[in-house]
């Protein structure tokens, strides 16, 4: 299994939603896998990352991640640090429970706290559950003489997950629906955008009011093919952003595997950003 987490410049959409790539049956005990990744887009983001997905006996899975990233916003670039730390389980079958932390950012300039959980009721074919984030946004202005202003939000986030997998199909819809403690349409003002600078751009794309996506896998004997898709309103100015991208995971020998995504980002009322990934695996 992987648990990946995607980040692009013009959205942070991906950034509290895990997504577990399997093998398309539901019921074959976890493996261990390290990973190696990196990416990029045309607008010069670059991020690092190590995840560790570990196996904790049959049905315990212990999901690791720390990343580096540098994103540019207007004219000025976030440097930022993630952790994520997960534990999934199925002690309760045919009940699925699956608990996440991550951090991303850095306190001069954006952080993001993300607590999530998840419950889902797995079949022999299909599963069903629900998705459970509270998030923490925190935003420190540029600097205005000698002060710096703190601009803070959070949300809460909730909506259903449907995956059907039948060797070699398996295939993922899920939704998510927003709701914040403070009005995210303050942020869209010329009085904002003079306190926080280029990381408006970062706000209003991390500031959902609610998205969609989808995914479609095809295992064949050592290569697994997939596309995806998500949809994406802002609820700072309720543009919309889709995200289209494919997928291709190679087995290797020793234990090894590739995995290369490539896509694109298409923001409304803006230019389209190309962006690739590139992941090699160890599986123990």
């Amino acid at each position: 299994m992987r648990y990946s987490i995607t980040i692009t410049s013009s959205l942070l959409i991906f950034s509290v939603l895990p997504v577990t790539a399997q093998s398309g049956d539901a019921q074959k005990e976890p493996d261990s896998i390290l990973w190696l990744e990196a990416q990029g887009d045309s607008t010069d983001t670059r991020e690092y990352a190590l995840d560790l997905s570990l196996a904790v006996g049959a049905k315990d899975t212990l999901n690791l991640r720390v990343a580096s990233s540098s994103i540019p916003s207007g004219t000025e670039t976030i440097n930022a640090m993630q952790y994520v730390a997960g534990w999934k389980t199925r002690r309760l079958a045919p009940f699925i429970v699956d608990l996440s932390y991550e951090y991303w950012g850095n306190s001069n300039e954006l952080e993001i706290q993300t607590g999530h959980a998840g419950v889902f009721w797995e079949g022999t074919l299909r599963s069903l559950g629900v998705n459970l984030d509270y998030r923490t946004i925190t935003f420190t202005s540029r600097p205005i003489g000698m002060l710096q202003l703190h601009v803070d939000t959070d949300d809460l986030a909730y909506g259903p997950e449907l995956r059907y997998f039948n060797n070699p199909w398996d295939w993922r819809l899920y939704a998510l629906q927003y709701s914040y403690s403070k009005d995210p349409t303050r942020f869209n003002t010329a009085r904002a955008t003079r306190i926080l600078g280029g990381r408006i751009n970062s706000l209003t794309n991390s500031l959902n009011d609610w998205l969609a996506g989808t995914e479609l896998n095809y295992q064949f004997s050592a290569v697994r093919t997939g596309v995806r898709y998500q949809h994406a309103v802002s609820a700072v100015n309720q543009l919309t952003t889709d995200v289209y991208s494919v997928v291709v995971n190679f087995d290797l020998p020793h234990n090894l595997s590739l995995e290369l995504e490539a896509g694109t980002t298409i923001p409304e009322n803006s230019s389209d950003i190309n962006f690739a990934v590139i992941a090699l695996g160890f599986n123990f």
